[in-house]
């Protein structure tokens, strides 16, 4: 059995203020990734710890400077947990959470380093 909801125009505005509000909670509080917090700049660049760094997605399907808008940890497909990023133009790619985690730690502070593979990688360059 369904049940439908019936919503007025202003009700429904308040819903999507609210759902706006939380989103951008999530990514202005950013996210740890390898003990380093993490969070969007709304431009083609990441900060991480204390450096920036320009991002690049390589892939089959697009390669060139991305925005992500999002960060987030989600359940893997089969087992463990991913990091799901999400671009301004609403797509997404997940990454294993360890690799992930193994590629900040090891490339925080770097001048370029990488995660993902030959699916798709997200490249960081340090700028600051």
């Amino acid at each position: 059995m369904r049940n439908i909801i019936r919503l007025t125009e202003s009700e429904l505005v308040n819903l999507v203020k609210r759902v706006i509000s939380e989103e951008k909670k999530v990514i202005k509080e950013g996210i740890k990734i390898g003990g380093f917090p993490v969070s969007t700049t709304n431009q083609s660049t990441l900060k991480i710890g204390n450096n920036t760094y320009k991002t690049k997605i390589v892939s089959p399907v697009y390669t060139g400077p991305v925005v992500i808008t999002n960060i987030k940890e989600t359940p893997g497909r089969y087992y463990g947990t991913n990091y799901k990023f999400t671009t301004n133009q609403g797509q997404a790619k997940t990454f294993d959470k360890d690799e992930v985690d193994a590629a900040v730690k090891a490339g925080n502070g770097k001048a370029t380093f990488s995660m993902g593979g030959s699916l798709g990688k997200i490249v960081l360059t340090k700028i600051s």
